[in-house]
């Protein structure tokens, strides 16, 4: 009954419970499933409110206030990459919930990362079980030589991951500020920068939600997909992401439940990018990765909101813009290299299975639930189920 009503577009009329018995009544066992994991997240939630209590607001305020100087960290704005890379990046650091490096894992784009020059520099993994205010963010850095370009990629939320929920609670739905995380990945910047190379940040869901924190509170560019905002309208919480700058940027899926959950709660300190390729919600990394590889590597976090259609909530793009963007693909100052790489196969990669529709964007229906309560059960279910 949960996943039906989340997915379906009912879930937006008042539902009658009347017949609640009779629908869930063939579907026992999944309903007990979800239920128990919203049992169980709600006291991880109650837990991490409670070990990360030890993190005052004032802790967070004197961290953040003198950022990036103070972490050693040099503001840098003016970097560029391919969306699909950052997309690539996303994937693949997923592998570090059952690998210790990346580079034992197989598919999940890292090949592709492979032939684009892209190498795992180092990798760390997160306790899965971890339920204290230390635990960070599993992350990865992946080093490119002969452009001397570095990116934390960090991951998003596993399921079966108990610190993951954890940190989706403590720092998006309590507020409880990711000092930890901002520190741990702050650090890994300032000792790439002090070697010399120039350091981006990316990541997926919760990883793009910490990648929004990093890039806006340190200054560095990036991407994040699929990622709640980092701001909140809450006048007694802070905002756990900084100024906005042309650097960085964010890209949701235009129906996406779990990233533009909360809309008029939590936002983001840009306006955001919306992808209008498929049909129905989906916060999936996958598909994000078939959506930029349709748009070809001329799409960067520099130029990405140049091509698409603003609207008053944002920046719409579908496969429409794809086509027009062929006409002035030269016009980008992309390489040789780079148009070469723009070629059928980007296109063809997707197929049928792949449910992408090619309509215009309309106007996304935010998700704006009355209380923060709402939104972490709402939260729950939508992550379960997709």
């Amino acid at each position: 009954w949960l996943k039906q009503f989340w997915l379906k577009p009912s879930f937006r009329r008042p539902v009658d419970c009347s017949g609640l018995q009779a629908v869930a009544a063939p579907r026992p066992s999944y309903c007990n499933c979800s239920l128990d994991m919203l049992v169980s997240l709600l006291v991880a939630c109650s837990i991490a409110g409670v070990a990360t209590g030890v993190l005052t607001d004032e802790d967070w305020e004197a961290y953040v206030e003198k950022l990036p100087g103070s972490a050693n960290v040099t503001a840098d704005v003016g970097l560029g990459r391919s969306l699909i890379e950052l997309a690539w990046m996303s994937h693949a650091v997923y592998a570090l919930h059952t690998e210790e490096t990346i580079s034992e894992c197989q598919g999940m784009n890292y090949e592709d990362l492979l032939e684009k020059g892209w190498l795992v520099s180092e990798s760390h993994q997160q306790d899965t079980w971890s339920l204290t205010n230390e635990t960070v963010l599993a992350m990865a850095v992946f080093t490119h030589f002969n452009d001397n370009l570095a990116v934390v990629a960090l991951k998003g939320t596993t399921p079966a991951s108990t610190s993951d929920q954890e940190l989706d609670f403590a720092h998006i739905f309590l507020g409880v500020e990711p000092l930890a995380a901002l520190r741990a990945v702050a650090e890994v910047v300032a000792k790439y920068q002090k070697e010399g190379w120039r350091v981006m940040v990316t990541g997926h869901s919760l990883g793009g939600y910490m990648a929004e924190v990093v890039a806006t509170r340190l200054q560095i560019s990036g991407a994040a997909f699929c990622a709640p905002g980092s701001h909140s309208v809450n006048p007694l919480a802070y905002d756990h992401g900084g100024d906005a700058h042309l650097g960085y940027q964010n890209i949701n899926f235009k129906d996406d439940l779990l990233g533009n959950m909360g809309a008029g709660v939590w936002i983001h300190p840009q306006w955001s990018v919306y992808v209008g390729d498929y049909e129905g919600p989906t916060h999936s990394i996958q598909k994000m990765v078939t959506s930029m590889k349709a748009r070809g590597f001329g799409w960067t976090n520099l130029n990405v909101v140049s091509k698409c259609e603003s609207k008053m909530q944002g920046y719409y793009t579908t496969l429409d813009d794809v086509a027009r963007d062929d006409t002035v693909f030269a016009a980008d100052g992309c390489d040789a290299t780079d148009t070469a790489s723009r070629d059928a196969t980007d296109t063809a990669s997707l197929d049928a299975t792949d449910e992408i529709s090619p309509g215009t964007a309309s106007v996304t229906t935010a998700l704006a639930p009355s209380s923060l309560t709402t939104c972490a059960v709402v939260g729950v279910v939508a992550l379960h189920v997709v």
